[in-house]
């Protein structure tokens, strides 16, 4: 059974693998009449190719933790718009957990630094930005110059905290020459760690998801004056 609380993308190909939708605006309306195994499933995403009702189709699932799942349906209704099927009988495709990645702007700081397997605890944290993130490591700015295979502790999410051993993997320039920050990789992570990670990544898609579907609400009103 598809777990809902946890999606936060849905891609739909035609019967030529095509890709007809890629949206994180969707929905799961409720039946009064459930079917068993099944879920129904209402998405939307403008200048589709319309669909014929009972056209097959595959449609995949992205979890905030990267797992990806498939599934063979049909379609009950389609417009320009929105897509409405049933989904069951996945079938869990390959793991991507640590390469997915969402842009953020989350205020951290570094609070030790680690030199010949000898962490030094700062008296005066390091400020730093996360560009972006996912449960493998993080894009991180700061005004302190580290080079690569420096090890640090990242404090990141005010509300909750949670401070994680990184490894500094690359400086990562523009176009100019300029530094953007420092792509980074979390090491020696704990279980519990990840879960605040995988959290904190549901959260943020949950806020773009709803900035999305009162973007796609205003769209339709505009077009109904």
């Amino acid at each position: 059974m598809i777990n809902k609380e946890k999606v936060m993308k849905i891609d739909v190909y035609d019967q030529k693998k095509i890709l007809i939708a890629a949206s994180k605006v969707f929905s799961f309306p409720k039946e009064l009449f459930k079917s068993k195994n099944q879920v129904s499933v209402s998405v939307k995403c403008t200048n589709m190719r319309t669909l014929k009702k009972n056209e097959p189709i595959t449609v995949i699932f992205e979890y905030v933790n990267g797992t990806r799942v498939q599934c063979q349906t049909t379609v009950d209704a389609a417009t320009r718009i929105q897509i409405d099927f049933h989904a069951g009988n996945e079938i869990e495709l390959e793991e991507r957990r640590a390469s997915f990645k969402i842009t953020t702007n989350e205020p951290a700081e570094i609070v030790a630094i680690e030199r010949n397997y000898s962490v030094s605890h700062l008296e005066e944290f390091i400020k730093a930005k996360i560009l972006n993130i996912n449960l493998g490591g993080v894009l991180m700015k700061t005004g302190t110059a580290f080079e690569p295979k420096d090890v640090v502790y990242i404090r990141m999410f005010k509300e909750d905290p949670v401070e994680i051993r990184t490894e500094i993997l690359r400086k990562q320039m523009d176009a100019n020459g300029n530094l953007v920050g420092y792509g980074c990789k979390f090491t020696e992570v704990t279980q519990q760690e990840e879960e605040r990670l995988a959290r904190y990544i549901f959260e943020c898609q949950v806020a773009e998801r709803e900035r999305k579907r009162n973007e796609e609400y205003f769209a339709e009103q505009q077009q109904a004056q």
